[in-house]
């Protein structure tokens, strides 16, 4: 039975390795484990890791063994993390701490239930639930990656400094308190052990719940601030869309100003036989008063003002947008400022690392079918194989701008689908309209 339970040990082990290492991966890129950790790093670890427990040698040589034991772990995640060196180290740190602070909240609920455990059976429990966490920890990791590793990776973004550090500096309280709470000898004389477990078990579980609202609160304060920019940017894009609409009629007005003197110019020319003088004269008219601004009429006086503004940006980066079809006046301000801004601003960064051999041409195709609002969203792309999935290089262009757009659209009842991303990359979504539009039952109110 023991040397089952020393199994089940080197056993976590490992997991830790794993579990440290696939959440690292999940809060960053991919990465893989380095040749030196297979080669050199992992046998040592595993024949320090099966000394410490197989043969547990006396103090001071077992501290010697156990702190060697986790110096290679440390030392197997940095050599594989070293860009993240400070983070993996971190969570390295954090993930330990977690460990034993769980396992040792079990130990003290399994301590006051009226049972008989000597300190053989207390170990191997521990023993069982760090292997058992350890294992539901593996699988929880494997289904995050697979469903949410964006949210996750955007929330750690989110996070300020100090949130790392009080979360840091918590762990360690709890794995300070934790081992005394072990240790009778070290607990006051005048409380009995279980009033002391009872003590310390609440404490642990206030001390978690603490930082579980803290970290709610850190990520709703961050998610407000960023509704507000996005706001705040909903209102500079209609600002910058009137002052250009503006503008256009100044510059219509000071066209029909000069409309005579253009059409004097003009007939002199034809009548003179210079027809191709006469053409270009027309053209340079039509491009200072028609090409110079260009307006959209989509139906939603938001989007006509982000396609706007999105032209003029396309422009600049020598690519040309065109629109067809309707949106909407019923979606709120917010929803289609979230879809059309992320959905051209990738479009535009993926224009711009085409080379000049390509075409730079963004369209965009929107319809309304009933309560259903369809938009299309296409621009070249410069890599990966025609699949169902985004390349490698088109999830770097349309990570979080991606995921905003996926977010709001499945709040809608609808769906994402990119059926291309090479040579041209697809993006087309499907969601329902809402019954009114954004602001109508205040006013019937």
């Amino acid at each position: 039975m023991n040397l089952l339970f020393d199994i089940s040990s080197l056993a976590v082990q490992f997991m830790f390795v794993v579990n440290i290492h696939l959440l690292l991966n999940l809060i960053y890129k991919s990465t893989k484990l380095k040749k030196i950790t297979y080669i050199l790093l992992l046998p040592l670890y595993t024949a320090a890791s099966a000394v410490s427990i197989f043969i547990d040698p006396p103090f001071p040589s077992g501290l010697i063994c156990v702190l060697g034991v986790y110096g290679l772990l440390f030392l197997i995640i940095l050599s594989s993390h070293w860009n993240r060196r400070i983070m993996a180290g971190y969570v390295t740190l954090l993930y330990l701490l977690a460990d034993s602070v769980i396992s040792t909240l079990f130990t003290l609920l399994a301590q006051s239930l009226p049972l008989e455990l000597d300190d053989t059976d207390v170990d191997h429990m521990n023993k069982a639930v760090s292997l058992s966490l350890n294992i539901g920890f593996l699988v929880l990791l494997l289904y995050l990656r697979g469903k949410h590793k964006n949210t996750i990776r955007y929330s750690v973004k989110l996070l300020p400094a100090k949130t790392y550090v009080l979360l840091a500096v918590s762990m360690l309280l709890l794995g300070c308190l934790s081992t005394v709470s072990l240790d009778p000898s070290k607990l006051p004389e005048s409380y009995s052990q279980t009033i002391m477990n009872a003590l310390i078990l609440l404490s642990i579980l206030s001390s978690l719940v603490v930082m579980v609202f803290m970290l709610m609160n850190c990520i709703s304060k961050f998610y407000f601030e960023s509704t507000s920019q996005l706001l705040n940017k909903q209102v500079k894009l209609q600002l910058d869309h009137y002052s250009r609409i503006d503008q256009l009629n100044k510059e219509v007005r000071e066209f029909r100003h000069d409309y005579r003197n253009h059409m004097v110019c003009l007939h002199t020319l034809l009548n003179s036989g210079k027809t191709e003088e006469a053409l270009e004269y027309l053209c340079s008219i039509t491009d200072h008063t028609v090409r110079s601004l260009r307006s959209f009429h989509t139906g939603n006086s938001v989007a006509d003002a982000i396609l706007s503004d999105k032209f003029n940006t396309a422009r600049v980066s020598g690519c040309d947008m065109e629109f067809t079809g309707a949106i909407s006046d019923r979606i709120s301000a917010f929803d289609i400022c979230t879809i059309l801004s992320n959905a051209l601003d990738n479009s535009i960064e993926a224009c711009q690392r085409c080379g000049d051999d390509v075409e730079k041409k963004i369209s965009v195709n929107c319809s309304v079918d009933g309560n259903i609002q369809l938009i299309q969203v296409k621009n070249p792309s410069v890599g990966g194989q025609v699949t169902g999935k985004t390349s490698k290089a088109d999830k770097e262009n349309h990570g979080f701008g991606l995921y905003n757009i996926k977010r709001t659209v499945t709040a809608m009842e609808g769906r994402v689908t990119i059926p291309t991303t090479s040579p041209e990359f697809v993006l087309q979504l499907e969601f329902m309209i809402p019954e009114e539009a954004p602001g109508a039952e205040k006013e019937t109110q």
